[in-house]
C-alpha cells in the first residue's frame, strides 16, 4: 500500500508536466527569463512580447500535431508495466497539453496577459470581498 505502480508515476508526471505547464503558462508563472527584455527601450518590448506569444503558439502547435502522431503510431503497443493500457494513452498529455497551451496563447494574442485575472492570481481572489 505504500508504494504506486510505475505506471501511474509516469501519468502524473506526463500530465503535471505537459498540462501543468499550460495552466501555469496562463497564469504567468511558467518560467520566463526577462533578463534582456527588461534591458530593451520600452518601444521594442511590445515586439518582443509578440514574437514569444508567437514562438510559443509555434511550440504548442508542434506539440499538438506531433504529439497526436507520435498517439497513433504508439496506439497499437500496450505498456509492459500495464498490459491493458495501450502506449498512445500514456503520450496523450502531449497533444492535450499543446491544445490547451496553444488556445492560451491565442487568447493572449487577442485579449492581452491574463495573468493579473482573478481566475489565476490567487492573491487578488484573497484581497477581493468575495473571499471568505
Amino acid at each position: 500500500l505504500s508504494s504506486s505502480s510505475a505506471a501511474s508515476d509516469v501519468y502524473k508526471r506526463q500530465v503535471f508536466t505537459f498540462i501543468g505547464a499550460a495552466a501555469s503558462y496562463r497564469a504567468g508563472a511558467h518560467m520566463a527569463v526577462t533578463s534582456l527584455t527588461d534591458r530593451l527601450p520600452n518601444i521594442a518590448q511590445p515586439l518582443i512580447t509578440l514574437f514569444v506569444r508567437l514562438a510559443m503558439g509555434a511550440i504548442a502547435l508542434f506539440m499538438l500535431i506531433w504529439g497526436y502522431k507520435l498517439c497513433v503510431a504508439t496506439w497499437n503497443q500496450f505498456l509492459s508495466t500495464l498490459p491493458s493500457v495501450r502506449v498512445g494513452i500514456s503520450y496523450m498529455p502531449i497533444p492535450v497539453g499543446g491544445f490547451i497551451t496553444l488556445m492560451f496563447v491565442i487568447e493572449q494574442l487577442l485579449y492581452g496577459d491574463q495573468h493579473k485575472r482573478r481566475a489565476v492570481d490567487f492573491e487578488a481572489v484573497e484581497d477581493s470581498k468575495e473571499a471568505v
